[in-house]
């Protein structure tokens, strides 16, 4: 897929995934990482049964992209899911918690948008390097 697609479509996945954080005190967003990293580690899984290196499909089926954005992913969601989570959402508590929180959500995004670069940046080498360890090179 060309990187604009993937950008708008990480970017649909993130408005979904803090919604459902925001509007269900987190357990939403935790069921729709919960279905993602089902399917994720389906795919992983298949990867390494057939794999011709299995050592190397092993050290290159998790991109390090993932694992930055699972990070950032769980952030938002623990950041978002708290006023709700907390039953109080009384206008002085909010600011309060933006206040306390506003910086790890920084950070959270953050990764996110770390995740991306990487994914750009990594995806020829990962692509090589799995086609590698299925026994195609």
């Amino acid at each position: 897929r060309p990187p604009a697609q993937a950008l708008v479509q990480q970017a649909r996945d993130l408005a979904l995934f803090a919604a459902a954080s925001l509007l269900t005190g987190g357990v939403g967003g935790l069921l729709l990482l919960t279905v993602a990293l089902d399917a994720f580690n389906f795919t992983v899984a298949s990867e390494l049964q057939g794999a011709a290196r299995p050592l190397l499909a092993l050290l290159v089926a998790w991109p390090v992209w993932m694992i930055v954005r699972l990070a950032g992913y769980l952030a938002v969601g623990a950041v978002l899911g708290e006023p709700l989570a907390q039953f109080d959402l009384r206008p002085a508590s909010l600011a309060a918690w933006w206040r306390r929180r506003r910086r790890l959500l920084a950070i959270g995004l953050g990764l996110i948008a770390l995740a991306l670069a990487l994914q750009l940046l990594l995806t020829p080498l990962y692509r090589s390097l799995l086609q590698s360890a299925a026994g195609l090179r």
